[in-house]
């Protein structure tokens, strides 16, 4: 039997009925239909007269979910199919599509193989839940308590990952991550995760990277801040992410003149390598 709700305010509650009533369903697809008076509808199944019926996935939160494959040291896939993205961390690239695997991607991907293929994991949520790909983003969490993802940073099979608006839990990461580099584990044993003077950018693009080198400009525009390191290196702060710095006792602009060490994603903007800054933490001068 088809239920049928009118209006916003029967939409929402609607949904908390699929939230707190559903609680063995991954996710639950409603519909958003008119009729022929133009009158909005929301309902499980629509009619055969509807009018540019449209389906919502409604994602309901769930206890555990049992992990059926694991693709790399931070994807796995879920047994309904759907495929999560450990949030918070990256891991070393394993062999796709031609390319060559980076060093310890193979054994990053058999730790979390070891430690959640079969088993049950409850998906705990940032401020997103999926990323560009249709992923689901989410810190894993097994039986026990143990935060898997926490654990990959711990044995140094990943780095910390700050992506706004997904930082609940980027200070507890960023410490975990820098025990295991003061250890020496893992990925911070190898020579491409070292701190390297700004030279031969253009070999580094793409690719995670930890710089050093003297800050010789400021700039602030409509949108952004740069950060101008001679003619080697653009780095991007957008306006709204300068006042996480000021909380941390870090005035950019006064840091001109000083050598400065950073960490981040390289890419290559208009030819230019270019590095955008989330989070104070990507200044490890600070630590």
């Amino acid at each position: 039997m088809s239920t049928t709700f009118q209006g916003k305010g029967i939409y929402r509650f609607f949904i908390l009925c699929l939230v707190f009533c559903v609680p063995l369903s991954n996710a639950a697809e409603i519909y958003r239909w008119q009729d022929s008076n133009g009158t909005t509808h929301f309902s499980d199944t629509p009619p055969a007269t509807a009018i540019t019926p449209k389906t919502l996935r409604i994602d309901v939160p769930q206890g555990y979910q049992r992990v059926a494959k694991v693709t790399d040291g931070d994807t796995v896939v879920l047994e309904d199919g759907r495929r999560v993205r450990l949030l918070g961390i990256d891991t070393p690239e394993i062999a796709h599509r031609g390319q060559p695997g980076e060093a310890l991607g193979e054994k990053a991907r058999r730790f979390l193989k070891a430690k959640v293929a079969g088993k049950e994991v409850r998906l705990s949520f940032d401020a997103e839940h999926h990323d560009h790909y249709d992923r689901l983003l989410a810190h894993l969490f097994l039986r026990d308590g143990t935060n898997v993802n926490a654990l990959m940073l711990e044995q140094g099979l990943a780095h910390a990952l700050f992506k706004w608006p997904n930082m609940k839990l980027a200070r507890d990461y960023y410490a975990r991550e820098k025990t295991a580099r003061k250890q020496g584990k893992g990925i911070w044993a190898l020579a491409a995760y070292r701190v390297r003077p700004m030279k031969k950018l253009y070999s580094l693009r793409n690719r995670f990277v930890r710089l050093r080198g003297k800050l010789d400009q400021f700039q602030r525009k409509r949108r952004y801040a740069y950060l101008i390191f001679g003619n080697k290196l653009k780095v991007a702060v957008r306006l709204s992410r300068l006042p996480l710095f000021k909380e941390a006792g870090i005035d950019l602009k006064r840091l001109v003149g000083q050598t400065i060490t950073l960490r981040g994603w390289l890419r290559s903007r208009d030819g230019h390598p270019y590095l955008k800054l989330e989070h104070p933490f990507q200044l490890e001068r600070f630590e």
